[in-house]
């Protein structure tokens, strides 16, 4: 077992803990375990598997907090921990050993929280970001605009409060962008028209304030863009006007009713 290099157990019914050996196996690269009944927590042990370039968690039942030292892994290029029971949050220097993700999926952990790192605005490699279905909570850092390889940013699902970073306007590689269903506020930044390579828009259930999407954010339209949707202009029960104005389909392609 001392060369092995990839283990792949997905989709297949497995149940029990995580055996913490696993991890101290010399040349192993990648772990999925995911799509399986696996309970228990991570092993302390996660980070003696120095080689891990891939590690899959989820989906699984898994339990206990998210172990900080999977920070010492500084080859990993892919973790992904979605739909576990799994607590805790990233810790604010989780970003400053992992340089080489592209990947960095954690959503659908009901679970898990804290504030987006600072730090994760340094991971140059870092192509997609699904933070999306947790308990996300304060505003989305700026220093996620300095991220020059960034497709993918999913956020949905979360508490996330304040605005909408100009500075994501510098992610010009980025081509989906989910914000939906937070509680952000304020204005569509202007600087979303430089993201030209973007084909998917979700700012839906928010409380963005209600105001015109500009003219240079619709011009996407007639680009790369092919899903644009906010909530609907509307009044609810005590006559406050809700909802973004945004021409239906030449702008917005839907939009979302807001709830009375």
């Amino acid at each position: 077992m001392s060369s092995l290099e990839t283990l792949i157990l997905a989709s297949n019914s497995m149940v029990g803990d995580i055996p913490p050996a696993l991890f101290s196996l010399p040349n192993l690269v990648k772990i999925d375990i995911g799509s399986n009944s696996i309970t228990g927590s991570i092993p302390a042990d996660v980070n003696k598997a120095t080689a891990l370039t891939s590690l899959t968690l989820g989906p699984n039942p898994l339990t206990g907090n998210f172990q900080n030292n999977l920070q010492d892994l500084a080859n990993l290029q892919e973790l992904i921990i979605k739909d576990t029971n799994i607590g805790g949050r990233l810790p604010d220097t989780f970003a400053v050993d992992l340089q080489n993700l592209v990947d960095l999926t954690i959503s659908g952990n009901p679970n898990f929280g804290g504030s987006i790192p600072v730090s994760i605005g340094t991971m140059q490699r870092l192509e997609r970001l699904d933070l999306s279905k947790n308990r996300i909570r304060n505003v989305i850092p700026p220093q996620l605009g300095n991220l020059p390889k960034l497709q993918f940013l999913v956020l949905n699902g979360n508490t996330m409060t304040g605005q909408i970073p100009a500075e994501l306007g510098n992610t010009r590689t980025l081509r989906e962008l989910y914000l939906n269903d937070n509680d952000l506020t304020g204005i569509i930044p202007l600087s979303l028209q430089r993201l030209d390579n973007l084909r998917r828009l979700r700012l839906d259930g928010n409380s963005l304030s209600m105001v015109r999407v500009s003219d240079e954010v619709c011009s996407l339209r007639g680009e790369s863009l092919i899903e644009f949707v906010t909530d609907c202009p509307d009044r609810n029960a005590n006559g406050d006007i809700l909802g973004v104005i945004c021409p239906l389909p030449t702008c917005c392609t839907s939009c979302r009713q807001v709830a009375q």
